[in-house]
């Protein structure tokens, strides 16, 4: 019987029938289904019950501790490759549902985050696993080199979630120091996407210029960088860190202190390479006579330009007369 069929049968019925009727369906019903929907509620309150019934649920947050004993015994067992070589700790039927497991840990992890007290294990534990996708684009630990398309979550966006994460967790701008150490462990050797991720969440001036004394700071930190060379460790590290000072000043219009910045510390083995990143840059950001000034000062520095660039030099001449 439908309910709109239930309802014609009770109508009219006297209140002796209605209370027979309600008797022994209860009897009828399983005791743990009584307790699982909570009818005794319902025959002592019938419009109390159903106006419980549609207020939304209070989400119930995972327990941290465990999640976090989780995500660490995850990490060890992936570093050792037992997702991805033969081993008698993960079997072979669990070994490419690694990437579910990621999928789980940043979702509840990043649920966790409505939890005040949570946010800085949260923040250590996105880190611990941001670092580890990222290693694993490097080193086989995985039945996929590319794990970030794996788990369905840009790398870019990971990274934006493991910020806002330090910075929740952070009583003061303790995070951007957080997030640019995150950047230059993790941006290897290519960071331009994880650059402008982080500069996007510096949405004030402030902030900004929080992130350059930031900057600053870490270069005084790092050892000096041996310019000119392929085989210095700290080379990508340092082009990182100018790159990032440069794009936070040309978010607040300060070219030329950007610019400057930028050229005194970039440490890309050879000075075309770095003029070829700056005009990349300046390109991107729609700065036509910035790229024409640098280009020209590149030039009467003699730096052997590529022919790609010249012929946009030309170009860009020609549309300018």
């Amino acid at each position: 019987m439908k309910i709109p069929e239930l309802r014609d049968a009770l109508q009219g019925r006297s209140a002796d029938d209605l209370r027979l009727i309600t008797v022994e369906l209860y009897r009828r019903i399983p005791k743990k289904i009584i307790e699982e929907k909570n009818l005794d509620h319902l025959i002592q309150d019938p419009q109390e019950y159903l106006a419980a019934s549609k207020r939304p649920k209070p989400v119930e947050l995972p327990d941290v501790e465990y999640l976090a004993s989780e995500v660490e015994q995850f990490v060890s067992d992936a570093l050792q490759q037992y997702y991805f070589a033969p081993n008698s700790f993960i079997h072979k039927s669990e070994r490419p549902k690694w990437r579910f497991h990621v999928k789980r840990f940043h979702r509840e992890l990043m649920s966790l985050m409505a939890d005040p007290e949570a946010r800085v294990e949260v923040s250590r534990l996105l880190d611990e696993l941001f670092e580890l996708m990222c290693y694993a684009e490097e080193v086989i630990l995985f039945s996929s080199q590319e794990p970030f398309e794996s788990i369905g979550i840009p790398k870019d966006s990971f990274f934006r979630d493991v910020i806002r994460a330090q910075r929740a967790a952070a009583a003061d701008h303790r995070w951007i120091r957080q997030a640019v150490e995150t950047l230059l462990r993790n941006a290897r050797p290519f960071g331009g996407r994880l650059i402008r991720q982080l500069v996007a969440e510096l949405t004030t001036n402030p902030l900004r210029e929080e992130g350059l004394r930031t900057v600053v700071e870490v270069f005084k930190d790092r050892p000096t960088p041996r310019a000119r060379t392929r085989k210095a460790e700290p080379r990508h590290q340092t082009e990182h860190l100018a790159e990032l000072a440069l794009r936070i000043c040309l978010a607040m219009k300060e070219y030329d202190r950007g610019i400057a910045f930028y050229l005194k510390h970039n440490a890309a083995y050879n000075d075309e390479v770095a003029v070829y990143i700056l005009l990349s840059i300046l390109r991107e950001h729609h700065l036509p006579d910035l790229w024409l000034r640098e280009y020209e000062a590149a030039i009467r520095s003699g730096v052997p330009l590529r022919d790609g660039l010249r012929r946009e030099y030309k170009a860009m001449k020609a549309e300018n007369q």
